[in-house]
């Protein structure tokens, strides 16, 4: 058969199926004969998802927002001002205005 002795060459032609069958399981087999199952598959450590490993500290983040957020007053529009030290600076709110159209 062809192209099985010296498959790194281009001599040989493997331009049949049957041929190319046969090369093909030849140089996986002999791919197989230095490397053993316990080499091929090494024992895997598990580590959690970051998502899984962090879900209470994102729960508690999540709730922390929710909670600042309910305490804008609804009918009012609240403007914030950024200062130099990066907080923010509470400025006077205004009443909401209706933008309703009439029918």
């Amino acid at each position: 058969m062809a192209g099985i002795d010296n498959y790194y060459s281009v001599r040989g032609c493997t331009a049949t199926l049957g041929n190319f069958a046969k090369a093909t399981f030849d140089a996986n087999s002999k791919t197989y004969s230095y490397l053993t199952l316990s080499k091929l598959w090494k024992k895997a450590i598990f580590t959690k998802f970051p998502y899984q490993e962090f879900t209470d500290h994102l729960a508690k983040a999540q709730a922390f927002v929710a909670e600042r957020t309910c305490t804008v007053k609804i009918s009012q529009e609240v403007h914030y001002r950024p200062q130099a030290d990066g907080s923010w600076l509470w400025v006077e709110g205004a009443p909401l205005r209706d933008n309703r159209k009439p029918y």
